[in-house]
């Protein structure tokens, strides 16, 4: 549908945060299950909960933003079906070892410098608010003039 996004009466940058809050709003809609999920059968505290909603969410967010950069820098736009659109994407992969890279990255600085739940908190939300402040801007400038390329 990338003739589509060329000709509705919408800015190249308000279309490509509409994709990043459809996956988020899928991503948290996934949350809110588990997390209701973990407060009635894990008996987890509602603290405990919040926190792990706004880490969540910061993580939801960098994974769309990633996601919807590397398709702006690698655009598969030759198929002949949808299931070889899918199947025949490498993107996918490209996103999944950038987000296991950095998650693995996070687990270990936790582990290895023995962080409480409060400054662990601060951690990935520091860290994760900060890469999610720079994707959105790259997004905003760089992705925009990507989707603009795109023929």
């Amino acid at each position: 549908n990338l003739y589509l996004l060329k000709y509705i009466p919408m800015k190249y940058k308000q279309q490509l945060m509409a994709k990043v809050l459809s996956a988020v709003v899928l991503g948290i809609a996934g949350m809110l299950t588990i997390s209701i999920l973990g407060i009635v059968l894990l008996k987890l505290t509602l603290n405990l909960v919040t926190l792990m909603f706004i880490v969540g969410t910061l993580g939801i967010l960098f994974t769309s933003f990633i996601g919807i950069f590397i398709d702006l820098n690698f655009p598969k736009l030759q198929w002949d079906t949808e299931q070889e659109a899918v199947k025949r994407n490498f993107n996918v992969m490209i996103s999944m070892i950038i987000c296991i890279a950095l998650g693995g990255f996070t687990i270990f600085s936790i582990i290895e410098f023995e962080m409480t739940k409060w400054v662990a908190f601060g951690f990935i939300s520091s860290l994760y608010g900060i890469l999610d402040v720079v994707l959105y801007y790259l997004l905003s400038t760089i992705g925009v003039k990507l989707l603009r390329k795109i023929e």
